[in-house]
């Protein structure tokens, strides 16, 4: 990848289906990016969408912001995360 990031994937909301859409991605798991197309309020990247404003996390698996906020179906390694929104009209 260019960014040299180990995993990356690039979703859209599906508002009529009230679920994310993976358009792309590249070192997850069928089952994790299953995982992620659910809607939930109160999860780190419905707050992005929502405030339209990107989050860095140095280290996912223990960041205060994303403690409790349900966002994993699977257990994570440490690894640093960037959620960032974009919007196309």
């Amino acid at each position: 990848m260019a960014t040299g990031a180990d995993a990356a994937l690039i979703r859209i909301l599906d508002e009529e289906k009230q679920s994310y859409i993976c358009l792309a991605q590249n070192g997850f798991s069928s089952e994790y990016v299953e995982g992620l197309r659910r809607v939930s309020e109160g999860t780190t990247t419905r707050e992005v969408m929502t405030r339209g404003e990107p989050i860095l996390s140095a280290d996912i698996s223990s960041d205060p912001v994303e403690a409790g906020k349900g966002n994993f179906s699977l257990e994570l390694p440490p690894m640093p995360c960037s959620r960032s929104p974009s919007r196309a009209r």
